[in-house]
This record gives structure tokens, C-alpha cells and sequence, in this order.
């Protein structure tokens, strides 16, 4: 089913719409919320909150893509479960690494509680990574997105474009270079 018809079920508080997100969307959520949870039964939970939110959100919300905006849900459930401590022990560590690898480009040297930012200057910094993410070759922004959104491990992301691990490290590390540099032409990082 489309999605168009799917969120008019949403819309209309039809419960066919979880049936119909489940069919078109299941497996695809659980592998984004598997990559960062590295854990089944986190994983399948994160994705049944994720519906729970998503007919919470639909009315109002109406996206334009439900795939992208259901695995955001998904990503953002999930890395809230590892924040709180709930599959810390069972994780892969993924989650520390890519931390720590993009702490180069994005750390300004404050700390996370007093990185409560204004709405605003958080679209613009959205905006400019966008921009920046744009000026990067079609691989390598892909790389960027599967490593740095849905924390996949960069042996999967070696596998999934059929090149060395060392290649994909050595694209990323670029990819995060010209990401902090261009954040700092555009004043979002000092």
C-alpha cells in the first residue's frame, strides 16, 4: 500500500494503518533499530513504541515520506534506549564509536547539558549539514548517512558497496572533516 493511503488511515484513526506500516515498513524499522541496539528483543520493542508514536503523531503530523519520518522515530527510540541504560551491557558499542568519531566535528568543547540549543540555530545547523552533505559524491554522502544516522557498523557498510573497510574509514574520516569545516564557514561551530 502507498504511503499516501496508509497516512489516510492514519487520519481517519483506521487501526489498518499499523497493520499496513507493519507489512510495508517491519523489517526495514527493526534492522534500523538492530543496528543501534544490536539486541532482538530491544530492537522489536523499539519498534512497537515506534508505531505507538506514530499514531500518536498522525494527525497532526503528515509526513512526506512515512518510511524516512517512521525510521527517524525508530532511530531516535532507539538511541534513547541506549542513552537510559536499557541495552547498554547488550550493545555492540557502535553507539560509543560513532560518538566519539563524530565528537571530532561537532564537539566545541561544551558539555552535553549546556548544549541546549534554540530551535532555530538547530534548523540551521540541520540545514547546513544538508548543504554540506549535498557537496559530498553520492557514495560517500551515503556512507555518511549509513554510518552517521543509522549507526551501521563500517563492516557493513564496506560489504554493502563492495570495498575495504579501510576505504570506507578513510571516506568517513573525510566526510567528518569537510563536515566541521563547513560548519565553521557557516558560524555554526567556532
Amino acid at each position: 500500500m502507498e504511503d499516501e493511503k496508509i497516512i489516510a488511515l492514519y487520519e481517519r484513526r483506521s487501526e489498518d494503518a499499523l497493520k499496513y506500516t507493519e507489512r510495508a515498513y517491519g523489517r526495514y524499522c527493526f534492522q534500523v533499530a538492530n543496528n543501534i541496539l544490536g539486541n532482538r528483543e530491544d530492537s522489536e520493542e523499539c519498534v512497537s513504541d515506534a508505531y505507538i508514536q506514530l499514531w500518536n503523531r498522525i494527525p497532526p503530523a503528515r509526513p512526506v515520506s512515512l518510511k524516512a519520518y517512521l525510521a527517524k522515530i525508530v532511530r531516535n527510540g532507539a538511541i534513547n534506549r541506549l542513552l537510559m541504560g536499557r541495552a547498554q551491557k547488550r550493545g555492540g558499542g557502535e553507539e560509543t564509536l560513532v560518538l566519539e568519531e563524530l565528537n571530532f566535528c561537532l564537539s566545541d568543547g561544551r558539555t552535553p547539558e549546556s548544549e541546549l540549543v534554540e530551535e532555530e540555530e538547530r534548523r540551521a545547523a540541520v540545514r547546513a549539514i544538508e548543504r554540506c552533505l549535498q557537496t559530498l559524491s553520492p557514495q560517500a554522502r551515503a556512507m555518511m548517512i549509513r554510518r552517521y544516522f543509522y549507526l551501521e557498523p563500517v563492516r557493513e557498510i564496506a560489504r554493502r558497496y563492495g570495498t575495504s573497510e579501510g576505504q570506507v574509514r578513510a571516506s568517513l574520516f573525510r566526510g567528518r572533516k569537510k563536515l566541521r569545516e563547513f560548519l565553521i564557514g557557516e558560524g555554526i561551530l567556532r
